[in-house]
């Protein structure tokens, strides 16, 4: 099974690097970043953060230039995810600040609240815990009736460990890319 993977992976990898260069060659900007973007989730899956950092960066550069907001808000919060996972945290600060900002600016409250979600947790993690709580109690649901935020356990993990409390690491929503 794993040696299946890997050899799915590397097709991907070498089918998403062909599209790329033939879009780039050709001029179809957004079929290029979304090229790109596939190409850093592969990466990222198996854990070539290095060379996801460039697809995901690269991917991000062409959704601003031309003007696919909700796409390179993708682009860099999964980019705030391979800093964070390589303990980047002053890069991945700003990659999900820069997210949680489109995010808010296009209305994807939902995967606002995510970036905020893990922006607090890279903040917990560098002992910022004012921020911390600041972008975990801002990335709480406002309207009455929705369920509690993900983010509502986390405030109490800011005042240290308390008796029964066990780490979770919630998967993130973030839509998928789309073209």
């Amino acid at each position: 099974m794993v040696q299946r993977l890997e050899w799915e992976y590397a097709d991907a990898t070498s089918s998403y690097t062909r599209a790329e260069e033939i879009y780039a060659r050709i001029g179809k900007k957004s079929d290029q970043a979304n090229a790109l973007y596939w190409l850093g989730e592969v990466q990222r899956f198996e854990s070539k953060y290095a060379d996801a950092t460039s697809s995901y960066t690269r991917a991000e550069e062409i959704y601003a230039r031309i003007g696919k907001k909700s796409d390179q808000a993708n682009a860099l919060y999964w980019l705030g995810e391979v800093q964070r996972l390589e303990s980047k945290y002053a890069d991945a600060t700003s990659s999900y600040t820069r997210a949680e900002e489109i995010y808010a600016r296009i209305g994807k409250e939902s995967d606002q609240a995510d970036a905020l979600y893990w922006l607090g947790t890279v903040q917990r993690l560098e002992s910022k815990y004012a921020d911390a709580t600041s972008s975990y109690t801002y990335g709480r649901p406002e309207p009455p009736g929705l369920p509690e935020s993900r983010a509502v356990p986390e405030l109490g993990s800011l005042a240290g460990p308390q008796k029964g409390d066990h780490p979770s690491s919630p998967p993130a929503t973030i839509s998928s890319t789309t073209s």
